[in-house]
C-alpha cells in the first residue's frame, strides 16, 4: 500500500512539473560561473498562443550596432532575452517587478568608455523576445503555438546585483489571453542539496516513528 502511495506521489509530481513546462512561457534564472566570474543565465522555454488577442504594436527592443546593448532592470519588470524586431502585448501587472535591481544596460561587446558596463551572450542568429516592464516583446516571426527555446548569458553580475531572491517567481498575465510568462530564480546547487537533505532527514524520521 505504501509503495502503491509512492508511485501516485511520485506520478503526480511529474505531472505537474511537464505541465509547468508547457504553461507558457517559462524564464528560469541561475547564477553559474562563466569565463571566471559569476554570472546570471537566463533559460527560456515554452510556448504562447495569442491568437486570442491583437499586438498592441511593433518595434525593436535593445540597440543597433556595434555593441547590440540590452536592458535589465528587476525593480521594473525589464528582461530583455535578445534584441530584435517584435510585436508587444501588453502584461499584468504591469511594472510588476521581479528584483530590486535598478537600470543594468548590457553589451555584447561592452565599450571601453562604459564604466561598469555588463555583457551578455547568446546563439547567433536567435529571435527577439523580452519584457519591457508593460508589455511582453514577441519576435514578429513566431508562429503562435510553436516552441519558444533559448538561453541568454548576463556575464559578470550577481543575483544581489540585481536583486530577485532565488526560489522566488513571478508571474505576469497576457493581456486578452490565458497565456504567462514566469520568471523563476533558481536556488544555488549547494542550496538545493541542504533542501534535498533536509527532506530526506524528514523521510527518515517519519519511517522510524512508523
Amino acid at each position: 500500500m505504501v509503495h502503491r502511495r509512492s508511485i501516485l506521489f511520485a506520478s503526480s509530481i511529474l505531472a505537474l512539473a511537464t505541465a509547468s513546462v508547457q504553461a507558457g512561457l517559462i524564464i528560469t534564472l541561475t547564477e553559474q560561473e562563466i569565463s571566471g566570474s559569476t554570472a546570471i543565465v537566463a533559460t527560456y522555454s515554452g510556448s504562447l498562443n495569442l491568437s486570442a488577442t491583437s499586438p498592441s504594436g511593433s518595434g525593436q527592443i535593445g540597440g543597433d550596432a556595434p555593441n547590440y546593448q540590452i536592458a535589465v532592470q528587476p525593480s521594473a519588470g525589464i528582461l530583455y532575452l535578445h534584441r530584435g524586431v517584435v510585436n508587444f502585448y501588453p502584461v499584468t501587472p504591469q511594472g510588476g517587478a521581479f528584483g530590486t535591481g535598478t537600470t543594468t544596460i548590457a553589451y555584447v561587446r561592452a565599450p571601453e568608455t562604459s564604466a561598469g558596463a555588463r555583457q551578455y551572450s547568446y546563439p547567433n542568429p536567435a529571435p527577439a523576445y523580452g519584457l519591457t516592464g508593460n508589455e511582453f516583446a514577441l519576435t514578429t516571426g513566431y508562429t503562435f503555438g510553436d516552441l519558444i527555446t533559448g538561453t541568454t548569458n548576463y556575464l559578470t553580475t550577481t543575483f544581489a546585483d540585481w536583486g530577485v531572491t532565488p526560489g522566488a517567481n513571478t508571474t505576469y498575465a497576457i493581456n486578452g489571453t490565458t497565456e504567462t510568462v514566469t520568471i523563476n530564480v533558481v536556488p544555488e546547487p549547494t542550496v538545493l542539496a541542504a533542501a534535498a537533505s533536509a527532506l530526506g532527514l524528514a523521510g527518515l524520521i517519519f519511517r522510524r516513528r512508523r
